[in-house]
């Protein structure tokens, strides 16, 4: 127990790590998330792949500041940094889901 706890607050702070990543497709998160698919298809490792699939997805959302999150939903703020932002996060979802 003591390991398995160690290692998955370790596989979140990961999540939340690479889900931060600027680059688009970046090699080191795709193999993440491919580990994470992976993991799903075994019993004992399920319950934990599907919590840090659903962490990916929220901290995709969450890594955008209130300025890029307002623009992203049409707010005021520069047209660029929206469409990149949106980008970022669409990117990480889709990557996510096209795993599943």
């Amino acid at each position: 127990p003591v390991t398995k706890t160690l290692f998955s607050a370790l596989a979140t702070q990961l999540i939340r790590w690479f889900t931060r990543n600027q680059a688009r497709e970046a090699a080191e998160t795709m193999a993440l998330l491919d580990a994470i698919v992976e993991g799903l298809k075994w019993k004992d490792r399920r319950y934990l792949c599907a919590g840090l699939a659903a962490e990916c997805l929220k901290w995709s959302v969450r890594s955008l500041g209130a300025e890029d999150l307002s623009a992203v939903r049409g707010g005021r703020g520069n047209a660029s940094a929206s469409a990149s932002a949106a980008n970022n996060v669409a990117v990480n979802v889709s990557s996510v889901l096209r795993r599943l």
